[in-house]
């Protein structure tokens, strides 16, 4: 395998408040995982799709891929304590398979990604070792330490947004994650950090405000405007 994606979906979605996860909330009948797993699906550069998820819903992830015909879909494995323990899980799976060229780690949240960040974030990869799909900020930036009082301003035209996709040269990543200690692998918020940690250039690959992450109830209504649906499709008023 050359490309190979995890999609992280063992979130338990405790901001949005919902019973269920918010990866598997229907949006015009359809999970918002199927959707990023869909999106994944249509990238010819892909060539396999790995899903780390809660336990109690590894049947429903294995039933999606079969019944929405995700050919790419090579299974699931659990997700771990938190969001870099799950990477890893599905890292040590991609090794335990063979291995593969690159490697590509996305939030399953994240349904509105496209082939082209896709491609620009494995164009990448030609000459580094790791890339981050990130986007400018738009907003005024100021520093405040103590929740309080503001110190002052940052410089915005240096400040990205990060999201995901995050891309890897295998082998490198590989590498970066056994040699980190537990401590610096919980301390991360994202597995480009990892990476940073161990002086790997990670290269800037441009990401979409589209590719926004659902994380809060807002974001989700965000997503139901986008993908057109009303109050009549959820059976509601």
């Amino acid at each position: 395998m050359k490309n190979c994606l995890i999609l992280l979906s063992g979130g338990v979605g405790a901001r949005l408040g919902d019973a269920i996860p918010k990866q598997y909330i229907a949006v015009r009948g359809k999970p918002v995982l199927l959707y990023t797993m869909e999106a994944s699906e249509k990238c010819e550069l892909i060539d396999a799709i790995l899903v780390v998820a809660a336990p109690e819903y590894g049947d429903t992830v294995e039933a999606l891929a079969r019944k929405n015909r995700i050919t790419k879909f090579i299974g699931w494995v659990p997700a771990g304590k938190n969001r870099q323990r799950s990477a890893d899980n599905g890292l040590f799976e991609i090794e335990r398979r063979g291995g593969c060229e690159n490697l590509i780690i996305h939030d399953a949240v994240r349904p509105l990604v496209t082939d082209r960040i896709f491609r620009d974030g494995l164009s990448k990869l030609e000459t580094n070792e790791a890339a981050l799909a990130a986007i400018p900020t738009r907003d005024s930036c100021y520093l405040c330490r103590d929740g309080e009082s503001f110190e002052g301003t940052l410089d915005r035209s240096v400040i990205y947004r990060g999201q995901t996709p995050e891309f890897f040269r295998y082998e490198s990543y590989l590498r970066a994650v056994k040699t980190s200690t537990e401590e610096e692998l919980d301390r991360v918020t994202g597995s480009a950090a990892v990476a940073m940690n161990k002086g790997i250039r990670v290269a800037l690959s441009y990401g979409e405000e589209r590719n926004f992450k659902i994380t809060t109830r807002e974001d989700l209504e965000r997503f139901r405007r986008v993908m057109g649906e009303g109050e009549e499709d959820r059976g509601e008023g």
